[in-house]
């Protein structure tokens, strides 16, 4: 981005540590101005401490924000647009000059402008009835007002440490800000596929979709299922607009574990199989044992403690000898890939189990 593009590079109107501890120093002085706010945080600094939708309508009073400082003393400020706040705000998440000019032209300028962790620019302006809307017309460009938020000055990313800044002008320039020009939003706009974990707010016709998603990424994270159950209704309660039912979180949550415990949440759904560099090793001079180490698996690991082994019907199904199979399957067992759970020919039905050895 071209500091060029911007008349001033704004003082920053904060407390010296405002950076290290954002909502501490600085949420008061957003409140005072009528403005609602929330903490935020999680890996982006983005994600709500609290469940926000009664700041939708209402500022929290300045009593909670108090409490929220001591609680939440590290969070980001998260700054809800639409009717509560008299905030609409034109969210340009590239840094190429050509887009940001583009939009500053389309949209109007405006007094306060604030740049992004990732050279990105938010423009201020005056609510006016705008809806929320992600991905306008396919560019990297959102539109937050009602249903929305943003995160706000002096803000900072929590990998990068990179902040949020007054490009121009400051919050105290808040009653000031012009309308977006009635001609520049079409009238009716489609929206992108929303990334919740970004920020995005999911509407009607994607927010099942978005969860699913989200919380497949989330799951990856997440040792139990108690873990992945918090972190769906937060995100449901935080970006789904309305939220979803009870039943239908409950539903993609369920479906989310499930691909989890099967080993699936990698390779787009489809099962995601271990392999440690000494399997390979080990066996690059046995490849069918290899092949049928894999087989078995893709079927049964995660799945099953112990599981049978049929020669004939399996060497049929996949075109090899019957000795062939036995000779791998023995194989597997001599390197201690396999182990025998059960010793089967007790009668009719007792057949032979198998189990993974402990790597």
């Amino acid at each position: 981005m071209e500091d060029s593009l911007f008349k001033n590079v704004a003082a920053q109107p904060f407390h010296p540590e405002a950076h290290a501890q954002p909502f501490l120093f600085s949420a008061q002085q957003y409140s005072s101005l009528g403005l609602s706010i929330i903490p935020c945080a999680g890996d982006n600094g983005k994600i709500a401490c609290v469940k926000w939708k009664p700041y939708q309508d209402d500022c929290a009073h300045y009593k909670v924000i108090s409490e929220w400082q001591k609680t939440f003393p590290d969070a980001n400020i998260g700054l809800i647009t639409g009717e509560v706040s008299g905030l609409t705000i034109v969210d340009i998440d590239t840094a190429k000059p050509e887009i940001i000019r583009q939009m500053i032209q389309r949209f109007g300028d405006t007094p306060i402008k604030v740049k992004t962790p990732r050279g990105g620019v938010h423009l201020y302006y005056r609510y006016n009835e705008e809806r929320s809307v992600t991905g306008l017309e396919g560019l990297p460009v959102d539109i937050r007002a009602k249903g929305g938020y943003v995160i706000a000055p002096p803000s900072i990313h929590p990998v990068s440490k990179s902040a949020y800044l007054f490009l121009e002008g400051n919050i105290q320039k808040i009653t000031k800000l012009p309308t977006i020009r009635v001609e520049a939003l079409p009238k009716t706009s489609v929206q992108k596929e929303p990334d919740i974990l970004s920020g995005d707010t999911a509407y009607e016709g994607y927010r099942n979709e978005a969860l699913f998603k989200a919380l497949l990424l989330r799951a990856r994270e997440c040792s139990n299922f108690e873990e992945l159950d918090d972190s769906a209704y937060l995100l449901n309660e935080t970006f789904l607009d309305p939220p979803l039912q009870a039943d239908e979180v409950d539903k993609i949550i369920d479906n989310v574990w499930r691909i989890k415990i099967e080993n699936r949440l990698y390779g787009g759904g489809e099962r995601f199989i271990s392999v440690v560099s000494s399997e390979v090793n080990q066996l690059k001079d046995h490849p069918h044992a290899f092949w049928l180490l894999m087989h078995l698996k893709n079927c049964h690991e995660n799945n099953r403690k112990e599981f049978a082994i049929s020669v004939e019907p399996m060497a049929k199904a996949i075109g090899w000898s019957a000795n062939e199979l036995v000779e791998a399957r023995n194989h597997l067992l001599d390197r201690k890939y396999l182990t025998m759970t059960h010793k089967g020919g007790n009668g009719g039905g007792d057949v032979h189990l198998y189990g993974f050895c402990a790597s």
